[in-house]
């Protein structure tokens, strides 16, 4: 028996080695990492607003930034999992006002070298060759000064694209013409659009952030919205993000002063679910948009300026997670890498990209080289 356990052991540890040599240099094993550079000048990065992974290569990354620096690169691409970065933004406007730019940048998983980005007050843009060129693809319904505030794909047909500007939600199929779908939702000039997600289980099921009427749903592919607020405080409602998880379906949606929500019923009732997340440097009951593994059921990750909280249980409770942080950095946006999904990746105002990449079973599985 105490052989069986010393072969074992050794196992454990070759595997473990293994794991930790396969990995980028700066990758973090069970605690935070910065990434390389995305600009190679000294002193603060540029804001990062978006990461998107290569569905079908681990080691290839996207960043979309706002112009917060002197950079004039709005998106940066890696092929060494974050080790080192290249400007990919070649063909985005070249002048935009201080703290805008990339809202949101979304890869189809059938077509891994097409991106599609929402800008502000610039449409809707894509690159077809992995980030070497982009070009406008705002036509139809989305006016080309118009602001994208979140982009989504269909999960059932990889050419669909949604997009949510100011005017409301909108859908292109297969290249085509932007079309309007906001029958149902409140008027522009009564609401605020802040986020878009479709749920990658249901076909058809799409949500949209609002302030201040709450969450809208559609159950068609947004032909039509209803509102989907049961269980909500009662009151005006800013619904700042929407996540919904490809495992299990559960939807979370973080609300301005009132904290994370969950729904187990596709937004048809909802349940306070921010336990464990503390606000001692932020204001109360905010926080950021979630994201969900793309193959553990139950793991997420959420942010605010009190730093990265962990679920294991889908959002029911949260603990503090910032091993590997310094405590100066704020998390801005958050995603999984679906083609790495042990991986979660951390955009920060002024420094940078970070990764985190949790071995299922946690540090005990490997102990003999994590302790």
């Amino acid at each position: 028996m105490h052989t069986q356990r010393r072969q074992l052991c050794v196992i454990l540890m070759v595997v473990a080695l293994a794991a930790r040599a396969a990995l980028p240099a700066a990758a973090g094993l069970f605690e935070w990492s910065r990434l390389g550079r995305l600009i190679p000048e000294q002193g603060f990065e540029p804001s990062l607003s978006a990461i998107a992974g290569d569905p079908g290569k681990a080691a290839v990354l996207y960043a979309g930034t706002l112009r917060s620096t002197a950079n004039n690169n709005l998106v940066f691409k890696s092929s060494d999992g974050g080790v080192s970065w290249q400007p990919a933004g070649s063909g985005l406007p070249a002048v935009m006002p201080q703290n805008t730019g990339i809202n949101d940048l979304v890869i189809p998983a059938g077509a891994p070298n097409t991106l599609y980005a929402g800008l502000f007050e610039a449409g809707v843009w894509q690159s077809t060759n992995g980030g070497q060129q982009w070009a406008n693809v705002t036509n139809g319904s989305i006016a080309t000064n118009d602001t994208v505030r979140a982009l989504a794909l269909d999960p059932a047909q990889a050419t669909t694209v949604y997009a949510l500007t100011g005017t409301g939600a909108h859908v292109s199929a297969g290249g085509g013409a932007w079309q309007s779908r906001s029958a149902g939702l409140p008027g522009a000039s009564s609401t605020l659009y802040n986020d878009f997600a479709a749920d990658p289980l249901h076909a058809g099921t799409l949500y949209v952030a609002t302030n201040p009427q709450g969450l809208f749903r559609s159950t068609n592919g947004g032909q039509s919205w209803q509102p989907a607020n049961d269980g909500l405080p009662a009151g005006d409602l800013n619904v700042k993000g929407i996540a919904a998880s490809p495992v299990n379906g559960r939807v979370l949606i973080s609300v301005a002063g009132q904290g994370l929500w969950r729904s187990d019923n596709q937004g048809g009732s909802w349940t306070r679910s921010d336990s464990g997340i503390s606000y001692n440097t932020t204001l109360q009951g905010s926080v950021g948009i979630p994201a969900f593994s793309p193959s553990v059921s139950g793991a997420a990750y959420v942010s605010n300026n009190d730093g990265v909280f962990a679920s294991s249980n889908g959002g029911e409770s949260w603990t503090p997670f910032n091993d590997g942080f310094s405590g100066a950095e704020t998390v801005l946006t958050m995603a999984f890498h679906s083609a790495a999904p042990d991986t979660v990746y951390a955009g920060t105002a002024v420094s940078g990209v970070w990764s985190l990449m949790v071995i299922p079973g946690g540090r005990n599985y490997l102990p003999a080289v994590i302790r």
